[in-house]
């Protein structure tokens, strides 16, 4: 949990579990649409959550997901950007008060 934007905003456990169930029906809905390239198997990815408020001062927290990071702890404290990499780095953000999904991005192939 990183924030970036030193809102002193957090995200508990509790809402990390909500996140992740939301997040997992989601990837289910998106594999069986999806074609092999684009395949995620969620349990293989690493995971940093950013949390802000939106317009309605709803919390709404950004799931950045990737499925290789540097050797060292890096991403626990920094934010991992991907450029390309297709199915390895995709995001999501989620409201927490709604349960709803507002972006889910995969990033393109180079």
């Amino acid at each position: 949990m990183i924030d970036e934007n030193n809102t002193n905003l957090q995200v508990s456990e509790q809402e990390i579990q909500f996140i992740d169930s939301l997040l997992q029906r989601h990837i289910d809905t998106h594999n069986r649409k999806s074609d092999k390239v684009f395949f995620i198997d969620l349990s293989t990815y690493k995971r940093q959550y950013f949390p802000t408020l939106n317009a309605r001062k709803e919390k709404e927290v950004e799931v950045n997901c990737f499925c290789s990071a540097p050797d060292n702890d890096d991403w626990k404290t920094r934010r991992i950007m991907g450029k390309d990499g297709g199915n390895c780095y995709f995001t999501v953000t989620v409201n927490i008060k709604t349960g709803q999904i507002s972006r889910f991005h995969i990033n393109g192939l180079a």
